[in-house]
């Protein structure tokens, strides 16, 4: 096959929050980046030395992060927003650092597969082929959305994908393989607005904890929590006053502190369900 001429196909699937990319028949992706940048405030780190250019590496991730965190020098830029890439100079940057440093690959080697969603204009996938084709020199590429490849990667070509992101979550069905783009939905409650919910409620309380949103310390704390305290819970009833204080019952020893946790593990999920406690329309 024409294929074999190339080494193994890369998968790459830019969100709006992360950027995970792999090879072609791996069961896990080979990294994970956080779909942000740090662009400096000013040249050379903050002196106003116009002759010289600025100096330090172009920073991705959790990197950008933390070097905004420890010199304050950096603005953060996020490239893609709400599915769709606005910031094509940023995203072209990130794609060479992720191939170079994360993959250590030479794209003009491989051929790709680059998920996007289907309602995005055809103008984005043409700038993102260019991007491909002239700027990694990459041998082929294929752009298809990633309902269809998760619908078939369970052995089925009909069926209905569900797809809660970041930013948005979709419905959208799937015909004997292909997108029924008249029949997608989306709306903009994604797990954005789970973090923002958890917060409101979890600072109601006396004992609350967090110094500042912030704060690189108390943003890793807060993935953790998000990430193995928060559930669904079959109760829907939720015609109780959502923004009461309620007691804790649940204490956690996270690096030495005591979190007391309560209704906010499932309230804040409820939005899902509920879109209307953001002040969506249901």
């Amino acid at each position: 096959m024409e294929i074999d001429k190339f080494k193994k196909p890369i998968i790459l699937d830019t969100g709006s929050y992360s950027i995970k990319i792999g090879f072609a028949g791996e069961e896990q992706p080979r990294a994970e980046i956080l779909n942000l940048y740090g662009f400096p405030k000013y040249r050379n780190w903050g002196i106003p030395d116009l002759d010289h250019p600025i100096v330090h590496p172009f920073p991705i991730g959790k990197d950008a992060i933390e070097y905004k965190d420890e010199v304050g020098y950096f603005n953060l830029r996020y490239p893609k927003d709400y599915r769709r890439i606005g910031d094509f100079s940023g995203m072209k940057q990130m794609w060479k650092k992720i191939f170079e440093e994360k993959l250590k690959i030479s794209p003009q080697e491989h051929p790709f597969l680059i998920l996007e969603h289907p309602l995005n204009p055809t103008s984005i996938k043409e700038e993102i082929a260019s991007i491909f084709f002239t700027e990694f020199k990459a041998p082929k590429i294929a752009i298809t959305d990633p309902e269809s490849l998760a619908l078939m990667a369970t052995g089925r070509r009909n069926g209905v994908v569900i797809d809660c992101g970041y930013q948005i979550s979709s419905i959208c069905p799937i015909y004997m393989g292909f997108p029924l783009i008249h029949a997608y939905e989306k709306y903009r409650v994604g797990f954005a607005k789970v973090r923002s919910l958890f917060l409101k409620y979890f600072r109601l309380r006396e004992d609350f904890m967090f110094i500042g949103e912030t704060s690189r310390e108390n943003n890793h704390l807060l993935e953790h929590l998000l990430r193995n305290y928060l559930y669904f819970s079959h109760i829907t009833d939720i015609h109780k006053e959502l923004f009461k204080k309620v007691d804790a019952d649940e204490v956690i020893q996270r690096d030495g502190k005591e979190i007391k946790l309560g209704d906010e593990r499932f309230l804040a999920p409820e939005v899902y369900f509920h879109p209307e406690i953001m002040g969506y329309e249901g």
